[in-house]
């Protein structure tokens, strides 16, 4: 699980939970680098192959518009470039992927 804190001066302004590990390995590879959707797609599809869970680009295309929506993710308008504009501790990745 990951959670994401936003504070404007010392007030919290927005506070996300994502337990979700498609949405976690979305969030991890966006801060890495700018992708197409359909790598992007590829990509998710390698790293969650071995936890036998499935995407797909509707999938995909969901939660890129949720993490948009909350300000964390930015796209074009043919999500041919897709980024993140936040950045995750890394150490934490491997604690949730044990799930």
């Amino acid at each position: 699980m990951i959670i994401y804190k936003e504070y404007s001066g010392r007030n919290l302004i927005k506070e996300l939970c994502f337990d979700d590990l498609v949405m976690i390995e979305l969030l991890y590879l966006l801060q890495e680098s700018v992708f197409s959707l359909k790598d992007l797609v590829c990509e998710l599809e390698k790293l969650l192959e071995q936890k036998s869970i499935k995407v797909c680009v509707e999938t995909v295309k969901i939660h890129l518009t949720q993490l948009y929506n909350e300000g964390i993710v930015y796209y074009s308008s043919d999500f041919s470039q897709i980024t993140a504009v936040i950045v995750l501790d890394k150490n934490m990745r491997a604690l949730c992927m044990k799930k």
